[in-house]
Parts: C-alpha cells; structure tokens; sequence
C-alpha cells in the first residue's frame, strides 16, 4: 500500500491515549472532579487535532496544467468527481489569466467569461490523486455531443510530496514580490517626478535672470534687481554752495533751502556761550541751519588764538 509509506508526513504528532490515561486515572490523589474533567476534554481535544492532522497529511495534489478555455471551478470539480470512482476533491484552485490580456479580449469584441490557464486539484488521500492521474491524463473529457468540452482532453501530473500548504506559501511570496515591485516603481516615479520639477523651476530662474539683465543693459530696471541705480546729481548745488553765502552764483536761495540741513537753532551764540541779539544788517551768515557768528569776531578770534591746543596731563 502506497498510503503506509506516506504516512508519516507532516501531522500534528501528539499523545493523545497518554494524556487520556492520564486523566482518568481514578488513583491520583488530589485531584478534583472538575480538572479531572477538564483533562479529559484537552485529551479529547488533542486526539482529534490528531486525527485532522493525520488526514491532511495523507492528502494528495494534482496539478492542472492546462484548463479548458472558460470551464469554471465547479464543472472541473465535477467532470474529476465523475470521472475517477470513489474520489472526494477536497479543494481547487484555479489561476486567472492575465488582467491585460482579458481587457484585450473584450475590448475587441471576445468572450467576456472568465479564462483560467493552470490549477491545482486536492484529492482526500493520495492514492485518489494517483489514480486520477493514472485514468485522466491525455484523455478525452467526453461526455454528450452538445457539449462544449466533449473533445478537449485532461493534462494531469501528480506532485509527490506536495502539500496545499506550499501552494499558500508560494502565492504568499509571490504576492510579496509584486508589492515590493510595485514599491519600488512608485518611488522610482517619484524621484523622476521631483527631478523634472526641479529642472522647471531652474530654467525659470534662469529665464527670470536673463530678463533682469536685459532690463539693466536697457536702463531700465522697475524691479531694481540689476547693477543700474539713478543717483542725484547734486554737483551744481554744491557749486551754488561754494559760490558765496546768501544767494550768488549757482542756485537761488529758494533752492538752496530745499537742500541744506535744518536744526532746532534758531539764534546765534557768542564765544562766550550767550545768546547774542539779532542784527538787522545781515551781516552773520546762517549757513548750516541759523547758527552763525560775526565774520570779523570769528577771524579775530582764530588769528588771536589759533586752532585749539591739547591740554598736557600733569602726572
């Protein structure tokens, strides 16, 4: 028998009469009814993840390598169940074609059911599986005349030593792998995004730069961002100023008042420090904003005294 040579693959391997014995063992002392009972629930329970574990372990996979075009999970389970005597398809599963392909095929007028390329078929006990291979592959499907699937054939293989578990695992990293992907696609778009904005705003800058310069080489420059600054030419009022005191040579004196400095001195002062009376004559001038002193008392005074000496410190 094929079966007792499987028999030890995987499983949940576990004492179940031990630990049943265990429980109901009337001489331990101590012991009371409820954990008694409580036991024998745990060894009940265990014995029958056991006995699960054991029934998957002696299941077997077919491979489906090739479905016929639009047949759905159900008819296959049907069409294996009929075929092969005494068999139980225990789970199936069917691989879609691709999302692409199928939206190409609508789109230019095909069938709109759904097509399945590969699948995998899990029988109660693998001898059922084998079997199924053995009476099933490059057969014909068969069956009445109408039928759309009379003429197509069954393309099996029995995988030894394959269990549904490592079909979920596969499809698991094979899902893992296609988010990672699509990770690593949508950071290299937005590294690529953030680059052609970056060359946007710098061929702007440069195109904003050119125009400043242009507007600077013209003169005229309203954003003041170039070199070219308009000064006041103040080299005829420094001329009016050099040309005499009150109103001769360049400007007049109405101008000239527009441009000297003004301060809150309105009298002039002595050399003693005392306010001096006003003269009608005219003869101090006020240049520097109303401070002015006699030009006979101030040339006296700097040829009696000359410019001002440092006083010596004595030590």
């Amino acid at each position: 028998d094929d079966d007792a040579d499987d028999g030890d693959d995987g499983g949940i391997e576990l004492d179940a009469a031990a630990a049943a014995a265990a429980a109901a063992d009337p001489s331990s002392t101590g012991v009371s009814k409820e954990e008694r009972r409580a036991a024998k629930r745990s060894a009940r329970e265990l014995a029958r993840y056991k006995r699960f574990g054991d029934k998957l372990a002696a299941r077997g996979v077919v491979y489906l390598a090739r479905v016929p075009p639009f047949m759905k999970p159900e008819k296959v389970k049907i069409l294996i169940e009929r075929s092969v005597p005494e068999s139980e398809v225990t789970r199936l599963y069917l691989v879609p074609e691709d999302s692409a392909l199928a939206r190409r095929r609508k789109k230019l007028g095909g069938q709109r059911g759904t097509n399945y390329t590969e699948g995998w078929i899990e029988f109660a006990t693998r001898r059922q599986a084998r079997r199924c291979e053995a009476m099933l592959h490059m057969r014909r499907i068969g069956g009445k005349k109408r039928s759309h699937y009379r003429d197509d054939t069954w393309t099996l293989k029995y995988l030894k030593h394959f269990t549904w578990s490592h079909l979920t695992e596969k499809k698991a990293y094979e899902r893992r792998v296609r988010e990672h992907k699509l990770r690593l696609e949508m950071v290299a778009a937005k590294k690529q995004n953030e680059e052609f904005r970056g060359l946007v705003d710098q061929h702007k800058s440069h195109q904003a730069m050119a125009e400043r310069r242009k507007l600077a080489a013209k003169g005229d420059n309203p954003g003041g961002g170039g070199s070219v600054h308009k000064q006041k030419n103040w080299s005829g009022d420094l001329k009016g100023l050099s040309g005499g005191g009150g109103g001769g040579g360049g400007k007049s004196s109405s101008e000239f008042d527009k441009i000297k400095r003004r301060f809150h001195q309105h009298k002039p002062l002595t050399l003693d420090g005392t306010s001096a009376p006003a003269s009608s004559g005219g003869s101090s001038s006020t240049l520097g904003g109303g401070v002015g002193l006699s030009s006979s008392l101030l040339g006296a005074t700097l040829g009696r005294s000359g410019p001002p000496q440092k006083k010596r410190r004595h030590a």
